[in-house]
């Protein structure tokens, strides 16, 4: 409800008060974590709790967009941008149909915000408030965030239609998806890759360790893909030395 009420304050040019209800969404989002981080192992790895983390990244997503869009109608200058920041972090674990939204940049088809669009929208206001510094950068930003994101959808599109035909293009489209923009998502479809194969050479162990430690090691991993990497190790059965 607070989110529903916040992006109706922004359609009505309210930013004030539609920073206000946004501002309880959020609260609600560090009450789960906090609820998330007591829970037992056993439960956090359950379905439903994937679900949960799941649907409410989806809800958490939005928030800190209308967040971005609020700040930046009221002029703050640094806001904006660690709003946008955290909804990029959760970028990669979107749904397909979410990750879809974000690179067509369809508002009218869709209905819905997305992070892109927004940036988008910011550099096109400051290049017209002649702010053409602080334009530069949120232009910048779209273009990291559609071509990184094109490129590990393109990866996994390779790898789901045939494997060992397309395994050289999907870790192609990983390595520049990473140099774009390096995100534990990209790190773990590397490792990935690499523990999969090619089906003609064997990697060596010190170049999946280096891919794994890329991943585990990133300030921005999150505990459910560590954990998938983890997972992924094991179900391959390779030893990865110290991690």
């Amino acid at each position: 409800m607070a989110t529903k009420t916040g992006k109706a304050w922004l359609e009505c040019q309210n930013p004030a008060m539609a920073e206000e209800c946004l501002a309880l969404a959020s609260k609600c989002w560090d009450g789960l974590q906090k609820l998330w981080s007591s829970r037992d192992k056993e439960l956090f790895d359950s379905v439903e709790h994937l679900k949960q983390v799941a649907e409410s990244e989806r809800y958490i997503f939005r928030v800190f967009c209308y967040r971005a869009e609020a700040a930046f109608s009221l002029n703050d200058e640094e806001a904006p941008q660690r709003y946008a920041g955290k909804a990029k972090e959760i970028l990669p674990r979107l749904p397909l149909k979410e990750v879809t939204n974000i690179i067509l940049c369809s508002f009218a088809q869709f209905k819905s915000i997305t992070l892109a669009e927004l940036c988008y929208n910011f550099g096109v206001d400051t290049y017209y408030r002649e702010e053409y510094e602080k334009s530069i950068h949120w232009l910048r930003y779209v273009t990291h965030i559609i071509l990184a994101t094109t490129l590990r959808l393109l990866a996994n599109a390779y790898l789901d239609w045939d494997t060992q035909r397309n395994w050289q293009m999907a870790l192609n489209a990983t390595d520049l998806a990473n140099s774009e923009y390096s995100h534990p998502a990209g790190l773990y479809l590397k490792a990935k890759l690499l523990l999969i194969g090619n089906g003609h050479e064997t990697f060596p162990s010190s170049r999946l360790l280096s891919a794994f430690e890329e991943v585990l090691q990133h300030p921005d991993l999150k505990i459910d893909l560590g954990l998938c990497a983890v997972h992924l190790a094991m179900e391959y059965k390779r030893y990865i030395g110290s991690i």
